[in-house]
């Protein structure tokens, strides 16, 4: 194993130590919500950059999926009486089937028609949820009054989800789950390929691959993920609202994506750690924590592109120099595997 690759893991698996000791820390209800919140962003955004990170696609529809995700869920409970447990495979699986929907048309076009046309899809998401009462309950909202069904245990134990430590539990499972399968991906000959896109479409279609297919995986796999955080989300919350899923969640999620770092697995971790529970610690308004996320994206962008991983990472002094010319292009690795070239 690689040196830098035995530390990512010894750092990883030091991160996943500490996050499980962490109810065992502190009993209080208020700092568990708020570490539950980080760990749903951690899905929501992990997913994301996915799509918009390392295939470099500016989708602007995440909110969407996750709120046909926590919707489904919930009214496949309230209304027809199914197990919750079924309920959330279904509505993940729906809310891939959506992504295919509209991830085909939308996928062949770039740049800012892209942005435009998932834009209208979400859109018209959130007009459906406010405005088909008869389903939805419109902008009244949805009170969630199911709970989850226990997941039984060995030696006659099980997990009742009846605290937030069990809640907390399963948030982090979700966490891991995702980040594992992102991990493996785009460590995979497929992750390659998704790199290269972002790099140099053209040269990636002039390698004999199929483009088009890569991307909507991408998009498939990052709306199922967005719709297994939505899934979890109605019945923690207990009730949710269209504007819950409105265009400003999916701005502050692709906030979270680029402060903590794009095409990075750590990014999304450390932007949901900072931005999500900042808000919650300092508490203030809405319109100050909209006004604080402006800066911070700016600052971000004009200083920081690469988000708090890439300052991590920055080389100092005379290596500095160096790195700047060394592996300056992603793509010269991921093509070196594509059919019929040579190294």
């Amino acid at each position: 194993m690689k040196p830098p690759r035995a530390a990512a893991v010894l750092g990883s698996a030091v991160v996943l130590a500490a996050a499980i000791m962490f109810p065992l820390l502190t009993s209080n209800e208020y700092i568990l919500h708020v570490a539950i919140v980080v760990l749903l962003y951690v899905v929501l955004t992990s997913s994301l950059n996915l799509i918009l990170g390392y295939v470099g696609q500016f989708a602007v529809c995440h909110a969407a999926f996750y709120g046909i995700g926590a919707y489904t869920s919930a009214l496949l409970v309230l209304k027809l009486g199914m197990p919750f447990w079924v309920s959330w495979l279904v509505a993940i699986l729906f809310t891939g089937f959506w992504a295919l929907v509209i991830g085909y048309p939308a996928l062949r076009l770039r740049g800012a028609y892209l942005a435009i046309c998932t834009f209208a899809f979400a859109e018209l998401v959130r007009l459906c949820l406010e405005n088909w009462d008869s389903v939805t309950n419109g902008t009244d909202g949805i009170i969630i009054t199911y709970r989850l069904e226990a997941i039984p245990l060995p030696f006659g134990r099980q997990i009742a989800f009846e605290t937030r430590t069990d809640f907390y539990f399963l948030a982090l499972g979700l966490a891991v789950l995702t980040c594992a399968i992102i991990v493996a991906i785009v460590r995979s000959r497929i992750g390659r390929v998704l790199v290269a896109i972002r790099e140099d479409e053209i040269l990636v279609l002039a390698a004999g691959y199929n483009v088009m297919h890569y991307k909507v995986f991408a998009f498939f796999v990052s709306a199922l993920f967005a719709g297994l955080a939505g899934g979890f989300y109605a019945p923690y919350m207990t009730f949710i609202l269209p504007s819950n899923y409105d265009f400003d969640e999916v701005i502050f999620m692709i906030v979270v994506t680029i402060v903590g770092g794009r095409a990075t697995i750590a990014g999304p971790l450390i932007g949901s750690a900072f931005l999500v529970s900042l808000p919650y610690l300092l508490d203030v308004n809405a319109t100050l924590r909209m006004i604080a996320y402006g800066a911070i994206l700016v600052v971000t962008i004009l200083y920081f592109p690469e988000g708090v991983v890439g300052l991590l990472r920055r080389p100092r002094g005379p290596d500095r120099r160096r790195a700047g010319t060394e592996g300056a292009s992603p793509f010269a690795r991921a093509s070196n595997s594509a059919p019929g070239t040579r190294a």
